[in-house]
């Protein structure tokens, strides 16, 4: 019945490296003409019920017969002790082979608690601390990136911090920061954990 399945524990879409408070399931099932009159609602009810002591747990199943199955909670160790246990048990399913995770993809999280009136007196709006961290951390993504010119193409140059100073919290709480009245450091505005 099960052709593949991947799984992706965490959220790197919106520039967060460590979301980790979900994990998603992509699992493809066999074509409709060889599951033997079994319908998309029978699979999605009987995901619900195999499910159902699981909090946070949505399933929906594709018109293409990917079946996707999402774990959602604020406890991250819990959900990737229950992600654990269901990538184990997805791989005693017989036929089912290559089940992998990137569970070790995982980065730690850094919290970035505002302080929206310290912010404010200093003219740092909460897009520019989110701004500064993500160019600092990951890069910066936008079309205005300079270009390296080859003969065939040109690379887009990407600057952020050393791998060490990014894991580093004392140098990311002096990052400086645009506000109305010049740079300030980061932790002049936000606290950092």
């Amino acid at each position: 019945m099960v052709t593949r399945v991947f799984t992706a524990i965490g959220d790197a879409s919106a520039g967060n490296d460590a979301d980790v408070t979900s994990v998603m399931l992509t699992v493809g099932l066999v074509d409709r003409t060889n599951r033997a009159g079994i319908t998309r609602q029978t699979i999605e009810q009987q995901l619900r019920d195999a499910l159902a002591t699981l909090p946070g747990v949505r399933t929906s199943v594709g018109d293409d017969d990917i079946y996707e199955l999402v774990l959602a909670g604020e406890d991250s160790r819990l959900l990737e002790q229950h992600a654990r246990q269901i990538e184990q048990d997805l791989r005693a399913i017989p036929g089912l082979g290559a089940v992998s995770s990137t569970a070790s993809l995982v980065r730690p999280e850094l919290i970035v608690r505002p302080d929206f009136v310290r912010a404010a007196d200093l003219g740092v709006s909460a897009s520019a601390i989110a701004d500064t961290l993500r160019i600092a951390t990951m890069g910066d993504d936008t079309e205005d990136l300079p270009k390296l010119n080859l003969s065939e193409r040109q690379v887009p140059i990407m600057v952020r911090l050393a791998d060490a100073a990014r894991q580093d919290i004392a140098t990311l709480r002096r990052l400086p920061v645009p506000g109305a009245r010049g740079m300030v450091p980061l932790e002049n505005v936000a606290s950092l954990e």
